[in-house]
């Protein structure tokens, strides 16, 4: 190689390095300087509002988007707002934190001393309320629980009973999977012996205990159905305490 060649090469090679240089010191200072949190975006959200979740995670405009922990905000949110269950956070460069929730609907309300706990399905708390009128007219649904040993808003009931949680959220799950679930007006499982709901205000079923309620359920949708096809006013109680078969007992005109 000629001492011109020799000389071409390493002007080359220092142009390819001095680039190279350069690059990364742009990257770094785009990092340092421009990945920066100028908009928080919150999605998923119906029941809290963007501007509880944005307060509750407490981030500040400007603050670099790998200086912040990400669990600690969801910890935040969470805590901050009962009904959010999950919260997920993604960086979504240069400048934007998305903030994805996934929230629980009140399903039902419980008397708690002079006032009422709203719950989600899985009977965790959402809030609470002083009357039950305008729970009902929303559509939520009353329902009478065996002895809660705490009731703490954002966090799931505990029953007086090591078993008490599991046990009434199965119970619950049924009811709300069932074919007259979008019939039921209330439910009681105060007693696990003494299981009864009611239908559309107008029939009160009484199941006993609460073994095999599914299949007392499938049975009874069979005979709801035969009474509002034959007798549309009457109103009554359902005895539904078996498998295989039912009574009926009225004792009213339905409303």
């Amino acid at each position: 190689m000629s001492k011109t060649e020799l000389a071409s090469f390493r002007i080359k090679a220092f142009i390819i390095k001095f680039c190279f240089a350069a690059a990364a010191l742009a990257l770094v200072f785009i990092f340092v300087f421009s990945v920066r949190i100028k908009t928080v975006k919150i999605e998923g959200n119906t029941i809290s509002s963007e501007e509880q979740i944005t307060s509750s995670a407490n981030l500040k405009s400007g603050a670099h988007m790998y200086s912040i922990n990400k669990d600690n905000i969801s910890a935040a949110i969470l805590k901050a707002n009962p009904y959010v269950n999950s919260v997920t956070i993604r960086r979504k460069l240069p400048s934007t934190l998305v903030i994805t929730v996934t929230e629980d609907k009140p399903a039902f309300y419980t008397s708690s001393g002079s006032g009422f706990l709203i719950l989600s399905k899985e009977l965790r708390v959402l809030g609470t309320a002083d009357s039950a009128y305008e729970l009902s007219s929303s559509g939520i649904i009353p329902v009478v629980l065996p002895p809660i040993a705490k009731a703490e808003t954002g966090k799931k009931l505990e029953f007086e009973t090591s078993k008490g949680y599991a046990f009434n959220t199965e119970l619950i799950r049924i009811f709300t999977e069932s074919e007259i679930a979008e019939g039921i007006t209330s439910i009681d499982l105060s007693s696990k012996f003494d299981v009864s709901a009611v239908y559309k205000s107008k029939y009160t079923i009484v199941f006993g205990t609460y073994t095999d309620l599914e299949k007392k359920l499938k049975f009874c949708k069979k005979t709801i159905n035969y009474l509002e096809k034959t007798m549309p006013g009457v109103a009554g109680t359902v005895y539904a305490t078996g498998t295989d078969e039912i009574s009926f007992l009225v004792t009213g005109t339905a409303n």
